[in-house]
């Protein structure tokens, strides 16, 4: 199998990853923007992980 066929089967995987991380990224500003940038409390970062790992599992089928 070829890179490129490997990556067109794939891309529904990709795409929701990628989506993930953007996700990730606006929640922690987001968060820091709330907090006055003291860092993420221990709720944004469950958030995080599930939101992130949610959407794996729906690029993943």
């Amino acid at each position: 199998m070829k890179l490129l066929e490997y990556l067109t089967t794939r891309i529904g995987f990709i795409a929701a990853h990628l989506l993930a991380g953007v996700m990730c990224i606006a929640v922690i500003q987001l968060d820091l923007l709330r907090t006055g940038g003291d860092g993420l409390t221990w709720g944004s970062s469950v958030y995080i992980f599930v939101l992130h790992s949610v959407l794996l599992i729906m690029g993943w089928r």
